[in-house]
């Protein structure tokens, strides 16, 4: 039997999600918008959870997350539950023996390989995957196609399909910038909800909150920007061996995060 106090904090916690859906839209839109479809699925699995926690967890968890995977649109099913594969995978391992050797050797195997995938065979990336992809790295669509297009091809100069009218310098500092007020946009709303959220638990430390903010958004900017340059700088004609080479580096970007974090990364 739900309670009158079970069903208010499921009342509370579905209307925060929906008050930070509709804060997160129309900041993004500069005007009154209603929240998208993933914050109305948040707020139905959040007042689901909220209600039936008291009875039990467990159940309330799991009827939370089917309410929450049949609202969602194709766009976000995919994801979400990469994530939960995800952090499936991070509680099994915390079972095991921790080798600080094999995180970044993981790390490195996985990053590396997927963005060689992501500019050499991007017709194996999910459609909903590629296209947020392709808005972080802040360049162009006839740029990324010019660029995948000679990548294959390989008979010319990556730079000149990178930045055809700009010079090594010049392109690296206007990206080095884009993608600041790109990651400043995206990690925004994240980290505000996360302090909010947090709130509610402890004091709120706005230097620790600002600083990891600051990490995200330099994690973000090394992750494109420290290819570019590799790609830049290596004087090897290959496209292959160079993109090979230069996909190692966005590991060096994630050392930027927190340990834990880094780790879910």
């Amino acid at each position: 039997m739900v309670s009158i106090e079970s069903a208010l904090a499921g009342i509370k916690g579905a209307t925060t999600c929906l008050v930070l859906g509709t804060a997160i839209a129309s900041a993004r839109s500069r005007q009154i918008k209603l929240p998208s479809a993933l914050f109305t699925a948040l707020a139905a699995g959040c007042g689901l959870f909220r209600t039936l926690e008291p009875t039990s967890k467990r159940t309330a968890a799991c009827l939370a997350s089917i309410a929450l995977f049949r609202l969602l649109n194709d766009t976000h099913k995919h994801i979400v539950l990469s994530y939960a594969l995800v952090e499936l995978i991070l509680k099994l391992y915390e079972q095991c023996p921790q080798s600080k050797i094999l995180e970044h050797a993981t790390s490195i195997g996985i990053t590396s390989r997927f963005m060689y995938i992501y500019l050499f065979r991007w017709e194996w990336v999910l459609p909903s995957q590629l296209k947020i992809i392709d808005k972080q790295s802040c360049l162009s669509r006839e740029i990324l196609a010019a660029t995948r297009a000679e990548l294959r091809s390989g008979t010319g100069s990556r730079c000149n399909a990178f930045h055809p009218d700009k010079s090594c310098a010049v392109f690296l500092r206007d990206e080095g910038l884009n993608h600041i007020r790109n990651g400043a946009k995206i990690f925004f709303p994240i980290h505000l909800a996360a302090a909010l959220f947090a709130w509610k638990n402890r004091r709120l430390d706005i230097s620790k909150q600002g600083l990891d903010y600051m990490r995200s958004i330099f994690c973000l900017l090394g992750n494109f920007l420290f290819p570019y340059t590799c790609s830049c700088l290596i004087p090897i004609q290959n496209h292959r061996i160079a993109v090979s080479i230069a996909t190692l580096t966005p590991y060096f970007a994630q050392l930027i995060e927190l340990p834990k974090r880094r780790f879910t990364i």
